[in-house]
């Protein structure tokens, strides 16, 4: 028997030696100074050389070079090279990067975490790679970019705000990508509008963009009214106006790839946090009437619930086992507010229980006990477009001065098609 064998946690050691040395790598940096010159200076460029990069994660722990001052560096290309995912710590040694070039390298994807790392970054260039997706967080780290070139790539899928985190933009490029040929003679505005209408982003990318997307047109249409207001002039924000128009054209597009066909199918119900001081909702649960769950029991309030009651709902998607939160939620509410605002939730709960047939005349709800009987909510108010098949929760949360005083928490499987 030998040693390895014999000692199981040498073996692992080895093992993870080993695999840690396969993500560790070397750049090779051919200096150059052809191009980015001006009258007096020349901006220091290094032109990767034989370099490989095929597994995630990889990192540069040296450079070979005869640069003398390396950090000195504003211009990196790797063109021509086999680079399927930018590697980490590129940063340490490039912490000036302006330009960044990544041409015809068989780069499959960028993230956020790519490119956050470089905040002086004005130039991005990834043409003619693999790339088929990009999220709308993607710059949201860089906000010196002025030119960006995403030509000749297979891009299918855009986040709806991608270019908008980005002021200072001047130039871009999607020329030849699967779903859009555009680039830089269109204005800003143009592109954005043609991105969203073209590359549609997942149904997972829209559900975290679209509550982004709708309040950027609300905040856009009441800084419109406040301008309007004082001025007494249509003049106010034209080209705001227009992207108001342009997004607002864009919400049929996109609820047109809702799900046709949707069932909604109700697990359970738990009582997660109750202070039963003010409440309690332990009696609720979930039914099965005919092959159809619904709520039913009593619930109890002991105290007059009106407006200084606030309350809040949220979701989650269960994703690799865990319930991960989504972005998409109703804002917190006065109580009273909440049931007039989303009547399509009172109409049920008036329907199909003890509660006040008109909630404008019957809130504050009185103290006492109220009960369920078969109450069953749709996701009718819900845009088809962010219903997804999957296992989900919710929660709904009552708070008073502060302090949550109940936590109701619903889970439910969703079909779609």
């Amino acid at each position: 028997m030998n040693k390895l064998t014999a000692n199981p946690l040498l073996t692992l050691i080895l093992i993870c030696i080993v695999i840690r040395s396969s993500l560790l790598i070397t750049l090779n940096c051919q200096f150059i100074d052809l191009e980015f010159c001006s009258s007096s200076t020349c901006v220091q460029q290094c032109k990767a050389v034989n370099f490989i990069i095929t597994k995630p994660n990889q990192t540069v722990t040296k450079i070979f070079t005869n640069i003398p001052k390396i950090e000195e560096i504003k211009v990196l290309k790797m063109h021509d090279q086999i680079i399927h995912h930018l590697p980490t710590s590129l940063e340490n040694f490039f912490p000036e990067l302006n330009v960044l070039q990544i041409w015809s390298c068989g780069l499959r994807s960028l993230s956020q975490n790519d490119l956050k790392v470089f905040e002086n970054l004005n130039e991005l260039s990834v043409s003619g790679n693999e790339i088929e997706v990009l999220p709308s967080d993607l710059f949201s780290q860089n906000s010196k970019l002025t030119k960006i070139d995403f030509s000749r790539n297979n891009l299918k899928h855009i986040g709806f705000n991608l270019l908008t985190q980005i002021d200072s933009l001047y130039f871009a490029d999607f020329y030849q990508n699967f779903c859009i040929s555009d680039g830089s003679r269109s204005r800003k505005t143009d592109l954005i509008k043609n991105l969203r209408k073209s590359c549609k982003p997942t149904q997972e990318m829209l559900i975290e963009d679209l509550t982004t997307l709708n309040e950027e047109v609300k905040m856009m249409k009441n800084e419109l009214k406040a301008c309007e207001k004082v001025h007494r002039s249509r003049r106010c924000g034209d080209d705001d106006r227009g992207r108001i128009v342009g997004l607002d054209s864009l919400f049929p597009s996109i609820f047109a790839t809702k799900a046709t066909y949707y069932e909604v199918n109700l697990d359970r119900v738990e009582q997660i946090h109750a202070n039963t001081k003010f409440e309690d909702w332990s009696g609720l649960k979930a039914r099965k009437v005919n092959k159809t769950r619904s709520l039913n029991g009593d619930i109890y309030f002991y105290k007059d619930f009106g407006d200084e009651v606030i309350v809040k709902i949220e979701a989650s998607i269960k994703r690799g086992g865990v319930y991960q939160m989504l972005p998409y939620r109703i804002p917190e509410k006065p109580l009273c507010k909440f049931y007039m605002d989303e009547e399509y939730f009172y109409k049920e709960l008036a329907e199909n229980s003890d509660f006040p047939k008109d909630v404008k005349t019957g809130c504050p709800l009185k103290a006492g006990k109220y009960s369920w009987r078969s109450v069953i909510f749709n996701l009718d108010s819900i845009p088809r477009a962010l219903i997804v098949s999957g296992d989900y929760s919710g929660d709904f949360i009552h708070i008073l001065d502060g302090e949550e005083i109940l936590r109701m928490r619903f889970f439910a499987s969703v079909v779609a098609a």
